[in-house]
């Protein structure tokens, strides 16, 4: 959990400096910040809960509904 505490870290910072060098508007902010949020959540909960489905098998669930 650590570690991909550590990663979403550096995500984010990444993240952040690029929209501040290149004055994005606010909105931006808030869609990526959401974006990064939420994948966050869900790693988490994954991390957690091993019974959830991994994102590749979420992933190919998506592309596979019937």
């Amino acid at each position: 959990m650590i570690g991909i505490t550590i990663v979403f870290i550096g995500i984010t910072s990444y993240e952040l400096s690029f929209l501040i060098r290149h004055k994005r508007k606010p909105r931006t902010y808030w869609i990526t910040g959401s974006f990064i949020a939420a994948a966050y959540l869900y790693q988490a909960a994954i991390h957690m809960y091993q019974d959830l489905p991994s994102t590749n098998q979420f992933i190919e669930y998506i592309f596979n509904f019937q």
